[in-house]
């Protein structure tokens, strides 16, 4: 009784149409910008040695996607019957240097190996991007921003997850308010990290001249001064206190109640470090930050 039913569902399986696919490739000259936007879903961008943009999209018989060319701009949408779509996964195959501009609302953006310029914009999905040149933008107010061998200025805006940057050359901003900042391998002369309730670790270079601000309110900051830096440590702590893990000058003597003036070497760089509830440490580049409990106890037996 229940076999001939049991097939019947099965054969409407099978004969169910396949999600609809979009799958476009357009010819492009050099310099040619791809705008993306969609309202859920993914956009995945790749890169390739072909001067075409192809475009690839996965969405509900509901949505259409439309995929044109003006202004000097490839521009790739979503749209669904009663106004925004449904959920789209875009999967875009660009020339290694295509400058790109990609926005989501739920959405989750990955670029990866490109060479060109990089502004990538969601509300609640994660942003990875791998490569980019001359500007790094990326912003999520939900999810993690992750970015890797940018080369040039990188911005990063961050609210309710973490940041990671890693191996990445070029002026240095990022903006947190509830997630970690973790910053890896660093070539520049000015940075600029701020978070309210995160911790923000430092690992990068300390150049000559160059301008390094660490701020936070509720989370506390590990930094990374390399020997023989020239360094002049400007350190505002209200509820922590300052520890380094390599011994301190004799001429470090607290300006004031709340604020240490420490300088190394020729002192010709700048780094400044706030913090209201956490501590700030100064360490090696390369170690590894100590127990976080064990500094509690170090700071409760300093007090």
């Amino acid at each position: 009784m229940f076999l001939p039913l049991t097939l019947a569902l099965l054969q409407a399986a099978t004969d169910a149409p396949a999600r609809p696919r979009t799958d476009t490739t357009l010819a492009v000259a050099a310099g040619t910008q791809v705008d993306v936007s969609t309202f859920a879903g993914a956009i995945t961008v790749r890169t390739w040695d072909k001067p075409q943009v192809r475009v690839t999209a996965s969405h509900s018989s509901r949505d259409r996607v439309s995929v044109a060319m003006y202004d000097g701009r490839v521009h790739v949408r979503s749209s669904g019957r009663m106004g925004v779509s449904f959920s789209v996964d875009f999967e875009l195959w660009v020339p290694t240097a295509t400058a790109l501009k990609l926005n989501g609302t739920y959405a989750d953006i990955t670029v990866t190996g490109t060479r060109g310029s990089i502004d990538a914009k969601t509300l609640a999905g994660d942003v990875r991007i791998t490569g980019g040149a001359d500007y790094v933008n990326a912003s999520s107010v939900e999810g993690i921003v992750a970015v890797a061998d940018a080369r040039g200025k990188t911005t990063i805006k961050a609210v309710n997850k973490g940041v990671t940057l890693k191996n990445c050359s070029g002026a240095v901003v990022v903006e947190g308010v509830n997630g970690n900042i973790t910053l890896d391998g660093i070539d520049s002369d000015d940075v600029e990290v701020s978070t309210l309730n995160g911790q923000i670790r430092y690992d990068g270079t300390i150049k000559d001249r160059g301008q390094y601000r660490f701020g936070a309110h509720t989370g506390g900051l590990s930094i990374a001064i390399p020997e023989r830096a020239n360094v002049t440590l400007s350190v505002v702590t209200y509820g922590g206190g300052l520890s380094a893990d390599f011994p301190l000058p004799a001429s470090d003597v607290p300006a004031e109640r709340r604020r240490r003036t420490i300088v190394l070497g020729a002192g010709s760089a700048r780094v400044d470090a706030e913090s209201f509830q956490g501590g700030v440490r100064l360490r090696r580049p390369g170690a590894r930050d100590r127990n976080e409990e064990k500094e509690a106890t170090t700071d409760e037996v300093g007090r």
